[in-house]
């Protein structure tokens, strides 16, 4: 599985398409949330900004899920 860090998610989509080709099925876009209300990496939480965070997954229509 490959995913982003990135907020925003229809430019990251975008380049995933263009350049994963057949791979897209393996790309899960995911939505951190880390920082503050402001945006950007202006928001962040001191200087490490993913630790202990949570990520949200926002699966595309052609991702494979499976249960384990």
């Amino acid at each position: 599985m490959l995913t982003d860090a990135g907020s925003t998610k229809q430019d990251v989509i975008a380049a995933a398409r263009a350049y994963l080709g057949a791979a897209l099925p393996r790309f899960v876009p995911g939505h951190p949330i880390a920082g503050t209300e402001r945006s950007g990496a202006g928001g962040r939480i001191g200087c490490v900004f993913f630790a202990d965070q949570s990520v949200i997954l926002t699966p595309l229509p052609g991702n494979r899920c499976r249960r384990r």
